[in-house]
């Protein structure tokens, strides 16, 4: 029978004091060599990463380098996706590492659930400040019951807690078929992702097994480093207009039917209703470079709003926030469940 083989692509950019880390934790695993790949994506690094990646090649016929010009994560991890060779591709950040058995366990499931186009994991938070670790599940407790169970793209996607892709490992041949890349030049490229890898799944499922470990508190990060800018800079407005600007052109490309309509609807909804309030907040000069674009992310945020929800699925909590939207968007994120609750009487 022909084994199958996952393969782990490791973007890597100035990581001289994590690489050896990360590197170390897959190579611990008592899979076969010939079961697994590394692919290491140098994204242009300026210190000794290339130079300590470079001494595990020797002793790992199963690593391959490629190093390139600096193009940032998105760019990285579609590189190494171009060279893989494996049945089932993990994507890794070179600052965290892979818990031991990990590879193991990702093999075993997907030959168990054969069907799943992509498999969701649990992981552990690794406080780096303080030295201590704690179990996270990509599951709500309320929704342990899912585990493991086949679930379709909206199910599974509106229970996911976290959508980082290195949660998830994925059929290589599904990545490929849909051509799902990362798209270059955004923050957030892991959200914009998310929403494109759901949309052609046929069966997913969650698996109660924490495969990753995530460094948290820790300066640098080539995953978190975006999120320390200013959350309303101008990158972070021109990467949520990328977005909506991509979603939009996915949808006119994809969407066949009324559920495929409803569900990047859905999407689309939250990204312009997340423009709305962010632009309640712009800076003069913002206001001078975007503030035109404002009366459109309005009107698309209608329009996503009433092709996301049937009459059916609103709640009081869903109307009132798609008003505050509206009319109230500089102080929406003041606005607390329990005050809510307080306001309509939800029970």
């Amino acid at each position: 029978m022909n084994q199958k083989k996952l393969s782990i692509v490791v973007p890597a950019y100035n990581m001289e004091n994590y690489i050896a880390r990360c590197l170390d934790s897959i190579f611990i695993s008592k899979e076969p060599e010939e079961r697994y790949e590394v692919i290491v994506v140098n994204d242009g690094s300026k210190d000794k990463t290339k130079d300590i990646v470079n001494e595990y090649l020797p002793k790992h016929q199963n690593l391959t380098l490629i190093s390139q010009e600096n193009q940032g994560l998105s760019a990285a991890r579609n590189a190494g996706l171009e060279r893989i060779t494996g049945d089932y591709v993990w994507f890794v950040d070179s600052d965290d590492a892979i818990t031991d058995g990990s590879i193991t366990k990702i093999l075993d499931s997907f030959e168990c659930y054969s069907n799943a186009d992509f498999l969701i994991f649990d992981w552990i938070s690794y406080y780096v400040n303080r030295d201590e670790k704690a179990r996270r599940h990509a599951l709500l407790a309320r929704d342990y019951k899912y585990y493991e169970k086949a679930l379709k793209r909206e199910k599974a996607n509106s229970m996911l807690r976290n959508g980082v892709p290195w949660l998830f490992v994925y059929k290589s041949e599904y990545l490929k078929q849909h051509d799902l890349k990362f798209l270059k030049g955004i923050l957030f490229e892991d959200n914009e992702f998310r929403m494109r890898v759901f949309f052609f799944a046929k069966e997913i499922r969650f698996i109660p097994f924490a495969h990753y470990v995530y460094s948290l508190n820790r300066s640098g990060s080539i995953s978190t480093e975006a999120r320390k800018s200013d959350s309303y800079s101008d990158k972070h407005v021109d990467s949520i207009m990328k977005t909506a600007e991509s979603w939009l052109q996915f949808k006119n490309e994809n969407v066949q039917t009324t559920a495929d309509k409803k569900y990047v609807a859905f999407s689309l909804c939250k990204m312009y209703g997340y423009l709305i309030r962010i632009a309640s907040k712009f800076t003069p000069e913002q206001e001078r470079v975007y503030g035109n674009n404002v009366d459109a992310w309005k009107r698309n945020f209608k329009r996503a709003f009433a092709n996301s929800f049937s009459i059916h699925s609103l709640s009081p909590k869903i109307l009132f926030r798609y008003f505050v939207t509206l009319y109230f968007p500089k102080y929406y994120d003041n606005i607390s469940l329990k005050y809510l609750k307080s306001v309509l009487n939800l029970r």
